[in-house]
C-alpha cells in the first residue's frame, strides 16, 4: 500500500474555505474555467494557497516553477480539468469527509507492506497525518517530502525522487510469479 497526503486521523466536519466553497459549485466551476482562460496563473495561486503552507517566496518559485515548466503545466492542466464537472465527485467527496469524521482507522491491524508519502508543508492534509500513521502502522516505511505541498508527489522539482521512492518500494513488494 502507498499512502500519499493520507488522512489518518479523525477530522471534525469542517465547512472549508470561502474559496473552496465557490470552487465546487456550478457557479464556482464557471468562474474559475474563466479565471483559468483569462489568467491561468491565478488558479495556480489559488490551489497553492488552499494546498501548501508556504510561505510567499516559496509559492513564488512553486508556482514558477508550474507554470514555466512544460511537462508540469500540463499535468497541472490535466489535473484541473479532471476536478469539473464537480457536481460527480460529491459522493466520494461527502463520504470522504464522513470517514474523516468517524476517524478511529484501524491502522495497527494493517498487515500490507506501506509506504507513507508526504508533504512536510502540505496545507490540505496536515504533515502530522503522516507521522501518526507512521507510529502506527507496523513496519511502515516512510518518505517525507522536505519542502513540499499536498500536490508535491506529482508538481514539484522533487517530484521525480518521490515517485522513484513508491516504484521502488512497489517493485520490492510485488508478488513474484
Amino acid at each position: 500500500m502507498v499512502s500519499i497526503s493520507g488522512v489518518s486521523k479523525p477530522q471534525p466536519s469542517q465547512p472549508g474555505s470561502p474559496l473552496q466553497r465557490i470552487f465546487l459549485n456550478t457557479v464556482g466551476e464557471k468562474l474559475t474555467r474563466l479565471t483559468a482562460k483569462l489568467s491561468f496563473g491565478t488558479v495556480v495561486a489559488a490551489t497553492l494557497d488552499e494546498t501548501s503552507t508556504f510561505t510567499e517566496r516559496q509559492r513564488a518559485e512553486r508556482m514558477s516553477y508550474i507554470m514555466n515548466t512544460p511537462h508540469v503545466r500540463m499535468l497541472f492542466e490535466a489535473i484541473f480539468d479532471t476536478t469539473f464537472p464537480y457536481e460527480k465527485r460529491w459522493p466520494g467527496t461527502d463520504n470522504d469527509a464522513a470517514q474523516a469524521r468517524r476517524g478511529g482507522l484501524p491502522l495497527e491491524q494493517i498487515a500490507a507492506p506501506t509506504l507513507l508519502i508526504h508533504g512536510r508543508q502540505d496545507g490540505d492534509v496536515p504533515f502530522e497525518h503522516g507521522e501518526f500513521a507512521a507510529e502506527r502502522i507496523p513496519h511502515a516505511e516512510r518518505h517525507w517530502i522536505e519542502h513540499d505541498d499536498h500536490l508535491g508527489f506529482w508538481l514539484s522539482p522533487g517530484a521525480g525522487q518521490a515517485q522513484s521512492v513508491a516504484r521502488a518500494f512497489l517493485r520490492r513488494h510485488a508478488a513474484s510469479t
